[in-house]
């Protein structure tokens, strides 16, 4: 294992064709301490490149015939698998990038920032020109790079790299035989990584042209840059459903409201991990990958380490004071849903799961209900004692198993579902707590809304914490499976105080009137209303 790197085998590929003259530098600027393993893959060379890979002790298989650059790629990475390796870093052979940046793409990947990393020419300013390239190369690589970086909806300088690293995990997940033998091959791994969702990083790299170094002429660089051209092409078709392409069939998670495979990323991750992030947090576009499904529409969210890691993460949530400051409005919303559970049911038992500090609980106990809740977290939980009175169960939802069946009239979950890993679970515990003419209250945001579409990655329910984003025909899938049926839908109403507004759209206080409460309807939240089947 390597030095540097404890536990990760470190092995460098270098993907070869007539490399006799520049092998050797590039061999001895490796930095050996860094690296276990070095393969290099002749691809039916001519000249002595593999006797020389051999001479020097580098790891050394022979195409008998010719497979192409990208066909090259596809044994180096079989190799340097099958031989155990965590990380694996492509360097070409021909000296034109500088073996001396191979600690920071591996840097990159052993740190967990990404699952892929690039040496990039374009970062600094002036250096790929300054190191030879030739100024149509420089045009065309500007030109194709803005394209890519439109439909992928990546943020890359370059895409065009022949200096990278990957991680094990990216390099199975990929339909590497499926890529092209040519010098497409670079971009189709990609657009590989973004399906996925792996994490793409950059490093400034300089770099240097010479006879020996760049093989591709100016009439190959007119058909590779057509070529890429046709895969953005390719890609768009395939994101909209008009044609299967096997160079794109990645392995993707299923959807775990409808179990289908028909999955598509469409939020790359803008975060690696929650831990400087927070629930109260005003700042958006903090999420980590977000996946649709082409077949109910939902989106889905998984989250790093899953369960033991995500109720880790809520009882560690510090006090919401702006849900504290907006309890004038809040009233007001819980009161519309409380008129509407009393013309359906009988007052009575009421229980909130995910009940926060209370507000909605001291409404309801305002209004006649008895009251119970329950929440995970522990400020919370403190808030509705010491303000309210209300005592609130601490825990998961494992913590309803004290009561017996039956034991409410009525159960309410405001954005409660889109949080948990298995949002049916809340269901079997409803129908099981609930009495025959009990109902259960559902409010969750709705990722098919206008406003969603319209703000994509900026839409205020975007959260780190959101595993599910429901759209009508989940909505359906979730209810079909369990003892449910819906009796009425509604779209969810909140109110807020004009100095909240003013806040969040001016970035200042509202004047004279801060304290004024006004509805605002978004037509983005549905609130469900759920009976049992008899």
């Amino acid at each position: 294992m390597s030095r540097r790197v404890p536990n990760k085998k470190i092995v460098v590929v270098m993907p070869a064709y007539h490399a006799v003259r520049t092998l050797e530098r590039t061999f001895r600027a490796i930095p050996r301490d860094w690296v276990d393993e070095i393969i290099l893959v002749d691809d039916a060379s001519s000249d002595e490149t593999a006797n020389l890979a051999r001479s020097l002790g580098i790891t050394t298989i022979v195409h008998q015939k010719n497979k192409g650059y990208g066909g090259n790629q596809k044994t180096c990475y079989q190799e340097a698998l099958a031989r155990g390796g965590n990380i694996v870093v492509m360097v070409h052979p021909d000296f034109q990038y500088d073996p001396k940046y191979i600690p920071q793409l591996i840097a990159e990947i052993a740190s967990g920032r990404g699952d892929a990393c690039f040496g990039s020419r374009m970062i600094l300013e002036g250096g790929a020109r300054a190191g030879g390239m030739p100024w149509w190369k420089f045009i065309s690589n500007i030109f194709l790079t803005k394209i890519e970086n439109l439909i992928l909806g990546l943020g890359l300088t370059e895409y065009h790299s022949g200096f990278r690293s990957y991680s094990r995990k990216a390099l199975e997940s990929l339909p590497i035989e499926a890529l092209s033998d040519g010098f497409i091959f670079d971009s189709e791994i990609i657009v590989g990584l973004r399906l996925c969702g792996f994490g793409i990083r950059e490093i400034p790299i300089e770099t240097r042209y010479f006879k020996e170094a760049s093989m591709v002429g100016f009439a190959k660089s007119v058909e590779y840059g057509f070529s890429i051209l046709k895969l953005m092409l390719d890609f768009i078709l395939f994101r909209a459903g008009f044609r299967a392409d096997p160079r794109f069939r990645v392995a993707l998670p299923f959807c775990p409201v409808c179990k289908s495979q028909r999955t598509f990323l469409t939020h790359p991750a803008t975060i690696l991990s929650v831990a400087h992030y927070t629930i109260t947090e005003a700042a958006r576009n903090k999420h980590f990958n977000i996946f649709v499904c082409r077949n109910c529409g939902s989106g889905f969210q998984p989250f790093p380490g899953g369960r033991r890691a995500l109720l880790d993460f809520y009882t560690m949530q510090p006090e919401d004071t702006t849900y504290l400051q907006e309890e004038a409005g809040r009233r007001k919303s819980f009161v519309r849903v409380l008129r509407r559970i009393n013309r359906i049911t009988k007052k009575g038992k009421i229980l909130d799961i995910g009940a926060g500090p209370g507000i909605f609980l001291d409404e309801a106990r305002l209004r006649g209900w008895e009251v119970t809740g329950i929440e995970l977290s522990e400020a919370a939980v403190g808030i509705a004692k010491n303000r309210y009175g209300i005592r609130i169960i601490e825990g998961a939802l494992d913590a309803l198993h004290v009561f017996p069946d039956h034991s409410f009239d009525a159960i309410t979950a405001f954005d409660v579902i889109e949080h948990l890993e298995e949002p049916k679970e809340l269901l079997q515990e409803a129908a099981r707590l609930l009495t025959a003419d009990g109902i259960l209250v559902l409010t969750t945001p709705k990722f098919d809304s206008l406003l969603s579409r319209v703000l994509r990655s900026r839409w205020y329910a975007i959260l780190p914490a959101h595993l599910f984003y429901f759209t009508n025909r989940g909505i359906e899938h979730l209810i079909e499976d369990s003892q449910f049926y819906l009796i009425k839908s509604h779209y969810f109403r909140r109110y807020f105080s004009l100095s909240y507004i003013f806040e969040r759209v001016r970035g200042r206080p509202a004047g004279k009137k801060a304290g004024l409460v006004i509805p605002l309807q978004l037509f983005d939240e549905f609130e469900l209303y759920l009976k049992k089947h008899s």
